[in-house]
């Protein structure tokens, strides 16, 4: 391989105060010497070149470390008329370490040397050409002595000039290169002569071109690790060391440690390219290096700051929004989390019921069903984690949104929300008000009417046996007379049975007014059920002012289906306290009936009592103590083939314990009787006290209402 480059150029030597050109750039010895046939034995560049071939040769001493680009021959000042008309030969440039510490200009190692170099022939009309020598980044360490050597190798006339040593001048017809005035024996004396590429005229000192050089150095490049960086662990970086630069343009290689800690430089990513991404697990605050290599294997380090936050676990849910109905299981809301750099983690729960705008810690329960939601799930759960909420929703129907916030070791935090709709449990609704009243007298056309109602959780009626509180449910009574008059509404809250807690009661009060001339009014009655459940019943209910009815009878009826409660009751020395009333199972109930309208129907007269056995051994009494309503009505039933006649009367009676002398306080009396227009059980009877919204006594009970049994001994005559 040749490992030179030929070009001319314009030198321009640098000059010493005499104006004599003096050697450029470097200030060190130019060395003449002649090894030639029959020369003296002690050749000063013992052990190089070979008999009969002239050395020049500089030693220069270098600053700092670095790798060596070109030495350049000059052998042309500017303005020079000097040309080259002479044949060169083939000559080799060494570059060679130097012995400092000898009495002589002693090199030791041959560090370089290129393959033979072959100058073009000159043709007298050209300036000699400069020779620049690639020396392939040659590593060079600073402050240290090398030098340069040029074998010329060259061949001459030795019948005409035959060389020797004390020669005075020589005049080498076929050499490359000249040098005059040498002389071995004053050899200290002659190591500064000149020497020149010229076109073959003798040469004397300062009066011909001198030969100087200069020797380039690769540039090494300069490192840019850009940045400063900031980042978050698990999310790749993009490390940037494009702002490096070489002026030779020739990086091959970027190398980064991406956590250097100032001393040692480790490798971690090795690319080609100026931009590499990175991911941190962890998060990190301190130093990422960059260290970029040329083409020369010189190289560069720069560092910049490097921040990599911790990121927050992430978090998902499986299902986004879960229904369920109040008191019913709701389906798993499922909280998945997972942590870059594997933290353990915790979790808390937050609940809004207000769409995400403000939230409160923990899970709501309404305390109203058994059960409640729960937070599952272990803290200290390392890497990945799952947290749930299940259990019952124990909460009045409406949207609830769970925001779960998982924390790792390193106090990031996430979050993740998902929404549980609650709808209202299904619910039945029956009514069980009167449907019909009649005003106190026929001058009065005001009424008041206690409107009432059952309702039942759907475990009373359903498969569903996941039962919530009945008694937050919540009813209105929405009346629409048939006149096209506007409807009322009128609520009501519903009270729990004692004895039955899947089903409640509610009662509202109505009140209304019979117009001038108006013998009755009707209205249908909606039973609307809401709150925690949801139901609708209808019913029809008929207002009338006094009629020619009247309803009479006694006789008796066995227990069958009786329900009792409790009602407060009063001692005969005025003590208080609650007793419960119920009706011995299979006993005998026996009653009386009378009510009409006397004085030409203007005021309601009559009564109502019944005894019994309750089912711990004591008599029981009912006697009324006012009768509110009293209505009759042919075929209550609508059925017009059955000829029958119904009464219902309203009134408020008193219980009386006859065994201990206790009694209660007035109670709302309903009793409904039907004349079949038979004797004895072919007519019916049901009765009901209660205290506001709480059954005290049934006669007959299907859970909602009192139904009316058959008389098992007695009769009732019912006429309109």
């Amino acid at each position: 391989m040749n490992r030179i480059r030929r070009y001319c150029r314009e030198v321009v030597p640098a000059r010493s105060e005499s104006g004599t050109p003096t050697l450029q750039p470097l200030e060190a010895r130019l060395l003449l010497s002649a090894d030639i046939v029959n020369g003296p034995p002690d050749s000063f560049f013992t052990g190089f070149g070979e008999p009969g071939s002239p050395y020049f040769a500089q030693s220069f001493t270098t600053t700092d470390q670095g790798f060596a680009d070109e030495l350049t021959f000059q052998a042309q000042p500017a303005g020079s008329t000097t040309t080259n008309s002479f044949n060169p030969s083939d000559f080799h440039v060494l570059i060679t370490e130097v012995d400092t510490a000898a009495s002589f200009f002693k090199p030791t190692t041959v560090l370089f040397e290129t393959d033979t170099i072959s100058l073009p022939p000159g043709d007298g009309t050209q300036p000699p050409t400069d020779v620049v020598v690639d020396l392939e980044g040659l590593e060079l360490d600073a402050n240290t002595t090398y030098a340069w050597i040029i074998d010329a190798r060259i061949a001459f006339d030795g019948s005409t000039n035959q060389a020797r040593a004390g020669f005075t001048n020589a005049d080498y017809t076929g050499g490359a290169f000249y040098f005059s005035n040498f002389n071995a024996s004053n050899l200290d004396a002659q190591q500064n002569r000149d020497v020149a590429f010229s076109d073959g005229t003798f040469i004397q000192p300062g009066s011909a071109p001198d030969l100087s050089f200069s020797l380039t150095f690769l540039s090494a490049p300069i490192a840019d690790a850009g940045g400063p960086y900031t980042g978050t662990e698990g999310v790749a970086v993009t490390l940037d060391a494009s702002a490096s630069t070489d002026p030779d343009d020739d990086i091959v290689l970027y190398e980064w440690d991406t956590d250097y800690d100032g001393v040692t430089f480790d490798a971690d990513l090795t690319t080609t390219n100026a931009t590499i991404d990175v991911t941190y697990d962890d998060d990190f605050a301190g130093t990422v290096a960059v260290r970029v290599t040329d083409a020369e294997a010189q190289s560069d380090l720069a560092t910049a700051a490097i921040t990599i936050n911790n990121a927050g676990p992430l978090v998902a849910t499986g299902t986004a929004t879960v229904n369920a109905q109040y008191s019913d299981t709701i389906p798993t809301l499922t909280f998945n989390a997972s942590d870059v750099d594997g933290d353990p983690m915790s979790a808390t729960v937050e609940t809004s019921t207000d769409g995400g705008v403000t939230f409160t810690a923990g899970l709501p329960d309404d305390g109203t069903a058994a059960g409640g939601l729960i937070f599952n799930g272990a803290d200290g759960q390392v890497g990945t984690g799952t947290w749930t909420i299940d259990g019952t929703a124990d909460l009045a129907p409406g949207a609830y949104t769970f925001r779960v916030t998982v924390t790792d070791g390193d106090g990031g935090a996430s979050q993740a929300t998902a929404d549980l709709v609650v709808d209202a449990e299904d619910a039945a609704a029956t009514y069980t008000g009167p449907s019909s009243i009649s005003t106190e007298s026929d001058d009065a056309g005001s009424f008041s009417v206690e409107l009432r109602a059952a309702v039942q959780d759907a475990t009373a009626f359903s498969a569903d046996a996941e039962s919530g509180d009945v008694g937050t449910a919540e009813v209105t009574f929405r009346l629409t007379p048939d006149n096209g008059d506007p409807a009322v509404e009128v609520t009501g809250t519903v009270n729990p049975s004692g004895s039955d807690p899947l089903t409640g009661f509610a009662v509202a009060d109505f009140s209304g007014q019979l117009g001038a001339g108006n013998e009755a009014a009707v209205y249908t009655v909606e039973v609307l059920v809401g709150g925690n459940y949801v139901a609708v019943d209808a019913a029809v209910l008929t207002v009338a002012r006094p009629g020619d009815g009247r309803a009479l009878g006694a006789g008796s009826i066995k227990e069958q289906s009786a329900q009792g409660g409790s009602v407060g009751v009063t001692d005969l020395h005025g003590n208080t306290s609650t007793a419960d009333v119920s009706i011995a199972d299979g006993s005998k109930v026996h009653f009386g009936i009378h009510a009409d309208f006397k004085k030409k129907n203007s005021v309601l007269k009559g009564r109502f009592s019944a005894a019994f056995r309750g089912a711990n051994g004591d008599l029981w009494a009912l006697t009324t103590t006012d009768l509110i309503s009293f209505t009759t009505a042919e075929n209550p039933d609508g059925d017009a083939s059955t000829r029958d006649y119904g009464a219902s009367l309203i009134g408020t009676a008193r219980l009386i314990n006859l065994s201990t002398g206790q009694y209660s306080d007035p109670l709302t009396l309903i009793v409904d009787v039907t004349d079949n227009r038979g004797w004895g059980n072919d007519d019916t009877i049901g009765f009901s006290l209660w205290d506001g919204d709480s059954l005290v006594l049934s006669s007959n009970w299907d859970g909602t209402q009192t139904v009316q049994q058959d008389l098992h001994r007695g009769n009732v005559r019912v006429t309109t």
